[in-house]
């Protein structure tokens, strides 16, 4: 029989299951898996998944272009294939050319390199998700659990496909989260080991050091978040202009410049055409959520005044990176990236809230609980008819190990 294992041990008659199954039936050994999520025995499992998974969707999309110059660590020497200008271009940052290295010594082929890099990404995020078991591990109430979901969709799961932003992010998440339970300084120091994964991550320590200068200066952080919200909405010269700092250019480098050229006009046909033309469903999704969290804690604030004395520097980096998040809202790409991230935060800050006994009550409101089911069901919908064309695809779900091509 299959039991709990609330204090985190393996469960080794699943692990037996688990084994079978990955090789059969994968699909049922997911499902099982969800079942048993709190396990850590079924969270392994995920990272076995997002092999299998990885490796039936292949390498396309930015993890196709990546899987093109993982060619060059196959067919050149090291040194070479590390300091081609294709290779930089990608990337000059170590983490992407590292991982090409160690799959180059395994195998070539396009569908490993897929499905080692989504195993990575995998783990990483179940790196984050662990530092709240203390809290999912326990029964939750049904409107806490449902904030797990969102925390668990803030970010599609087909961010895999680039490979170093959003694992980076979740790398950086994972160590700032044990900083905010633990207070130790030296999490907070690994969690800036993220520029290794993506450049544009130096942006998220900026953060960092906003945060620390705004130390016991709470009237004048409300200040800058207003101002730069005012910004946002009015005028993008001063945004323009924060840019063209020169020690800000040079953290960045000429990539990040060359990469951020739709800053240098604010009319940027790229940015308006996306703004005015895309997807409004989609566009609006990390509003949505922001919405949400923001009507969230004005209930959990009216019955509790002191509800963010209660891991206040967490609250207090959300709130300097709501600064940054406005002052990079001329760049779509820049700004979708860090918003998605602040999105991240305020979904980690408000799962943490809701385990404090003095925020309890808001389980049992019914209003509530019907607006944050409508709204979890949404954004579970929304990326899976957005990649349609390839989960609908019965091979990814119904093959197995046994039946696809050899590795």
């Amino acid at each position: 029989m299959i039991t709990s294992d609330i204090d985190g041990s393996f469960d080794y008659k699943l692990l037996i299951v688990f084994c079978f199954l990955i090789i059969t039936i994968p699909i049922l050994g997911l499902l099982l898996a969800i079942l048993f999520y709190k396990k850590t025995t079924s969270q392994a499992f995920f990272v076995v998944y997002a092999f299998y998974f990885g490796y039936m969707v292949d390498a396309y999309a930015d993890l196709g272009v990546h899987y093109n110059n993982f060619l060059q660590f196959v067919n050149n020497p090291i040194e070479k294939a590390w300091s081609l200008p294709f290779t930089d271009y990608l990337g000059e940052d170590p983490y992407h050319k590292i991982v090409k290295i160690v799959i180059s010594q395994f195998s070539s082929s396009s569908r490993f390199f897929a499905g080692v890099c989504c195993s990575i990404y995998a783990f990483i995020v179940i790196c984050f998700i662990k530092q709240y078991d203390f809290i999912f591990q326990r029964k939750m109430e049904k409107l806490h659990f449902l904030v797990f979901l969102l925390l668990l969709c803030v970010v599609e799961y087909y961010w895999y496909l680039g490979l170093r932003y959003w694992t980076g992010v979740f790398f950086f998440m994972t160590f700032y989260s044990k900083y905010i339970l633990t207070n130790k300084k030296n999490f907070l120091l690994i969690s800036c080991l993220a520029v290794l994964f993506h450049k544009m991550h130096f942006i998220i320590i900026m953060m960092l050091l906003l945060d620390i200068i705004l130390t016991n200066r709470d009237k004048l952080r409300y200040v800058l978040v207003f101002l730069s919200f005012g910004l946002r909405q009015m005028s993008s010269f001063f945004v323009q202009k924060t840019y063209e700092i020169g020690f800000i250019q040079d953290i960045m480098g000429s990539k990040f410049n060359s990469y951020t050229n739709a800053v240098e006009n604010i009319e940027d046909s790229k940015t308006e055409m996306l703004r005015n033309e895309g997807n409004i469903v989609y566009q609006t999704r990390s509003d949505l959520l922001f919405g949400f969290f923001l009507f969230i804690m004005f209930l959990l604030w009216r019955k509790n005044k002191q509800l963010t004395t209660s891991y206040h520097r967490f609250y207090t980096f959300i709130l300097s990176s709501f600064i940054v998040v406005n002052l990079g809202y001329v760049n779509i790409v820049l700004y979708e990236r860090i918003y998605k991230f602040f999105i991240l935060c305020c979904f980690s800050y408000l799962f943490l809230l809701l385990n404090e006994k003095k925020n309890k009550w808001i389980n049992k409101n019914m209003y509530v609980l019907t607006i944050t089911s409508v709204i979890t069901l949404y954004m579970f919908i929304i990326p899976i008819v957005q990649m349609r064309k390839y989960l609908f695809d019965i091979s990814i779900w119904f093959s197995s190990f046994i039946i696809i091509s050899p590795l």
